[in-house]
């Protein structure tokens, strides 16, 4: 009859569109707390091998250190100890602590944990702390310790001194004086 019917159905995606959103907020939240907290956070796969970084130790951008071997940026005695560390977390899936330093000689207190994916350790999320300043006043206080030590020992030194040469003197001149009498 030359009529025009245009047929369709409705499909209510309210709940995705929700769920859209929730994990865009999400994602977010993440993002922003990554960027500021002060701590490295790396992803490194089974290779050792940086996927991920939030932001870089000083002297180094993102582009240096995505896709480079993790112990690249270590001290050789310290790239030895993560490299164990990490394998470590691939063979046991547990969590591995180590104090390391980089190649600029800054202190890290570095943990690896694992990153679980069906059943297995995919990766390892990988958490530097700059424990450089840290590291610097404990050497400064240790110093400052020992030279109080040394005064202290000097001060009694001083002070044994001058009991023996002054008062052993005057002791010794009583004592004569009051044999006198």
């Amino acid at each position: 009859d030359g009529r025009k019917v245009l047929r369709g159905y409705l499909i209510d995606i309210t709940d995705r569109k929700k769920a859209e959103a929730s994990l865009r907020d999400s994602e977010e939240r993440l993002r922003n707390l990554l960027e500021n907290i002060p701590d490295h956070v790396l992803i490194v796969d089974r290779l050792g091998k940086i996927g991920y970084i939030n932001h870089t130790a000083p002297g180094f951008t993102r582009e240096q250190v995505l896709g480079e071997h993790l112990s690249t940026f270590l001290q050789p005695e310290s790239a030895a100890r993560a490299e164990q560390c990490l394998e470590n977390v691939f063979k046991s899936g547990t969590t591995c602590d180590l104090e390391a330093s980089d190649v600029n000689f800054r202190s890290y207190r570095i943990r690896y944990v694992p990153v679980i994916q069906d059943g297995a350790v995919a990766s390892v999320l990988v958490v530097g702390t700059d424990i450089t300043e840290q590291k610097r006043i404990e050497k400064s206080r240790r110093h400052l310790a020992e030279r109080l030590a040394f005064a202290r020992e000097d001060e009694r030194r001083t002070l044994a001194r001058q009991l023996h040469d002054e008062a052993c003197q005057d002791l010794s001149a009583a004592s004569i004086y009051l044999e006198q009498f």
